[in-house]
């Protein structure tokens, strides 16, 4: 409940309106697909939501690469790799305000930060970068840039190296 796929299918309708071959991919099991597939039966979306379950990391990775944008706004994420991964791709992401992820994502940089009670806001921020591929593009640009400057390996460690040379 958490990760707020919930919120993600409550704005789908307007979404859909705009784009009617948009797709929702989740990807992942748990106890709460059964309800997330009724709420998106009910709501009218359930064609236009793909539960993918436990995949490979190929399948994973090959989801990333098809992705318009990479949409959890969480709330219980302690720092939200999952977003570093979709920059790694260099995809524009929307995260929650209510857990660290907001503190990894530069809203309206390299993504946006909703709360995810804001459905209206949330479909909105979806069309806008579905609508706008080049400021997606440069918002997944923008994030894979913060991924290899900030988060590989040899860049953690040489601003490791560098801090503790500082500290000592």
């Amino acid at each position: 409940k958490g990760k707020h796929h919930d919120s993600v299918l409550k704005a789908l309708p307007k979404i859909i309106e705009k784009f009617p071959e948009v797709k929702y991919r989740i990807i992942g099991d748990g106890i709460l697909k059964k309800d997330l597939e009724d709420l998106a039966q009910s709501l009218g979306v359930i064609n236009s939501v793909e539960f993918k379950g436990r995949v490979s990391d190929e399948e994973l990775a090959k989801s990333y690469q098809e992705a318009s944008v990479f949409v959890m706004p969480s709330e219980k994420e302690g720092f939200g790799i999952v977003f570093l991964e979709a920059w790694l791709r260099k995809v524009p992401v929307i995260c929650g305000t209510e857990d660290a992820s907001h503190e990894v994502v530069n809203d309206g940089r390299d993504g946006f930060a909703i709360h995810h009670n804001d459905i209206d806001l949330l479909a909105d921020k979806i069309l806008f970068l579905l609508s706008n591929s080049s400021i997606a593009a440069e918002m997944g640009n923008q994030g894979n840039i913060k991924v290899i400057e900030n988060y590989l390996m040899a860049n953690f460690v040489a601003n490791l190296s560098s801090l503790l040379k500082g500290k000592f």
